[in-house]
């Protein structure tokens, strides 16, 4: 509605702007005013698409009518006259089609350009194993809501999460299985970090890192215990008829991020080292850590 009421303003304005030219160009007995007037056209076409070119094309046309008309007999015309009105008219035609025709073109192509731009950044910053976003696309993210976090005063987490015992999970049953396992835990994640309100990415190997927006260290922990019972309720496997059973340990960063404004890169760290103390611990751990 209001991009409606822009063109519509647009088109009022130009008709008023080619109104007040026509009026000049009579006040002054400007000669060649039709040629000025078909340039007027065509930029007011070129400016504003159909919407103002065929309001100014007409308001150029009814100029010709009034000027080419005989003197002291308003509307009539002589047969030089009439050609010359016949000319301007489809000039003027002419003009206002082919113009608004490569204009209207020309905004579709600009519409699929930008379409196709947002499919290549789509898919630069998802990964393309898992699905989910990978570190280039948690980089963009995880900056606008640590600054929507100083904006607001409100806490934020960063979790990092890695599958335990992956590569001896690979060694043994092969990178295929191993494969199918991680798209499995990232799907587990991804879901949880949706009904949360957070985001997640695969960030490397069998890594995921996590911002949580509005999350303190207690209810990342409380998070984090919820994914370790989804992963594991869900990856108990029969393989070559064994029971594998994959679990996950996380580190946890939390944050009144206005009082670290501009220090994004500490709670990275400090979840990353979070995450280290977890895994030494053993498997299925959970480590917090506070900047």
């Amino acid at each position: 509605m209001e991009k409606k009421s822009k063109v519509y303003s647009l088109a009022l304005l130009n008709a008023l702007l080619m109104t007040a030219l026509c009026v000049l160009l009579r006040i002054f007995n400007v000669s060649g005013a039709e040629i000025i007037l078909l340039a007027a056209v065509v930029f007011f076409t070129c400016f504003g698409g159909f919407s103002s070119g065929i309001p100014s094309g007409i308001i150029a046309i009814i100029y010709a009518f009034i000027t080419l008309s005989l003197p002291n007999h308003p509307f009539k015309y002589s047969s030089a006259g009439l050609q010359e009105i016949i000319i301007t008219v489809l000039s003027i035609a002419a003009v206002i089609i082919a113009i608004g025709i490569l204009k209207v073109r020309l905004k579709k192509k600009k519409a699929e350009l930008q379409e196709l731009k947002q499919q290549i950044n789509s898919i630069s910053i998802t990964d393309r194993l898992t699905g989910i976003p990978n570190r280039y696309g948690f980089e963009e993210k995880f900056k606008e809501e640590y600054n929507s976090s100083v904006r607001s005063d409100t806490p934020v987490s960063c979790i990092f999460i890695s599958i335990d015992s992956f590569r001896q999970y690979n060694e043994k049953y092969g990178r295929f299985k191993g494969d199918e396992r991680l798209k499995q835990v990232a799907n587990a994640i991804s879901c949880e970090a949706e009904l949360s309100g957070g985001y997640a990415s695969h960030y490397s190997g069998n890594e995921f890192l996590l911002v949580m927006p509005n999350t303190d260290a207690e209810n990342a922990e409380h998070f984090c215990l919820k994914v370790q019972e989804s992963v594991k309720s869900s990856h108990v496997q029969q393989i070559h008829e064994q029971t594998a059973s994959i679990t996950v340990s996380a580190g946890i960063a939390s944050t009144s991020a206005k009082q670290h404004e501009g220090e994004e890169s500490k709670l990275l760290n400090a979840a990353s080292h979070a995450l280290y103390i977890a895994k030494k611990k053993g498997q299925n751990q959970i480590e917090i850590s506070e900047l």
